[in-house]
This record gives C-alpha cells, structure tokens and sequence, in this order.
C-alpha cells in the first residue's frame, strides 16, 4: 500500500511541476541572466547604465527565485500530503513509508515513472 501512495505522491508532484509551469519561470531566470550578462559586457553602456540595469535585472531574478520556490515548495507540500493523509489512514506507517521511499529500487523506479510523466506531459 504505502507503494501506491509513493507512486500517486510523484506523479502529483509531476502534475504540480507541470501546472504550476515551474520550467518556464526557470527559462525566464536563464533569459535575464543572459541579458544580464550583455548588459555587462556591452560597449555602448556607461558604467551608471550598467549599473542601473543590472540592479533592476538582480530584482527580476530575486522575484523569479522566490516564485520558483514557492512554486516547488508547493509541489513538494501537496505529495507529502498525500503521504501523510495515507499513514494517518493507517494504510502504513510514517517509518515504513520512508523506508520504501528510500529502497534504492524505489528510487530508481520512481525516476524513470517521473521522467515518463513529465515527458507524456510536456
């Protein structure tokens, strides 16, 4: 039992990465920082040019990275949910489910059912 539960907690967590659209606010961290780096290496900026838009590119990263946080703190809260509401079921123990969660093979399955989840998704 505490296997399915483990099995339903990563596929929610894929749903979750997938609804929340966390690769995407990563894609916009990737763009600023590109951005950022020809602001620094541009020729046609003063250094006060510079200076201002990399400030304003710090801020848009530091929004990006609290967003992209909250978002995976969120996709990680809501399976440990879903785990936790199957051990205070009495389906399994809180002990057996973190031994079947660290159980190399468990590991190893779950990747791959995660990466196929994401890649059917996608």
């Amino acid at each position: 039992m505490v296997y399915l539960f483990l099995a339903i907690g990563a596929l929610v967590f894929v749903i979750c990465l997938n609804r929340l659209d966390v690769a995407s606010q990563m894609r916009v961290v990737v763009a600023a920082t590109r951005q950022a780096q020809g602001i620094i290496s541009s020729a046609h900026l003063t250094d006060e040019a510079k200076e201002v838009a990399i400030q304003k590119a710090a801020i848009a990263m530091a929004v990006s990275l609290a967003l992209i946080l909250g978002r995976l703190g969120l996709c990680l809260l809501i399976p440990a949910t879903t785990l936790w509401l199957g051990a205070q079921s009495g389906a399994y123990s809180t002990a057996d489910a973190l031994a079947a969660a660290a159980n190399w093979v468990f590991i190893i399955a779950s990747s791959a059912i995660i990466i196929t989840a994401w890649l059917a998704i996608r």
